[in-house]
């Protein structure tokens, strides 16, 4: 079974992201009334939830410069714009399956600077965040 969004729901998004894309300035409550459109479909749009928060980051950052007015305009990131460009393109053919197969490659990582696949430890090289990393295998 797939969850897909009505077609009437998918025009209202991509609509509302072409609105918002075409507006030079809008403000924090036009791009709130798009970012709930967008949280609002995810059940739908398997990917969707990676396409939203830079969007999100600007209204916040908005809000919080505006102290809270949401009517003040709001000026999106590049990577804001490249979100609402991604929903433009890709939500006409958004679906979510309920069942996902098993992953055929698991991945494991405690969160630092290494990583297992099966029995292939990787590891980063580098004693700084500031550097330039090199995933080698670790003995």
């Amino acid at each position: 079974m797939i969850v897909l969004l009505t077609p009437e729901r998918l025009g209202a998004i991509k609509e509302a992201a072409k609105r918002l894309l075409a507006k030079p300035n809008p403000n924090i409550r036009e791009l709130a009334e798009v970012t709930g459109k967008f949280v609002a479909a995810f059940h739908g749009c398997l990917y969707g939830h990676l396409h939203y928060r830079q969007l999100e980051s600007d209204k916040i950052s908005a809000v919080k410069k505006s102290q809270g007015d949401y009517d003040a305009p709001v000026t999106l990131s590049n990577l804001a714009q490249q979100d609402l460009h991604w929903w433009i393109h890709n939500i006409e053919n958004a679906k979510n399956p309920i069942n996902h197969p098993n992953p055929t490659i698991i991945l494991e990582s405690n969160m630092g600077w290494g990583a297992v696949y099966q029995t292939n430890k990787l590891g980063v090289d580098g004693p700084t965040m500031n550097s330039n990393y090199t995933l080698t295998p670790l003995k």
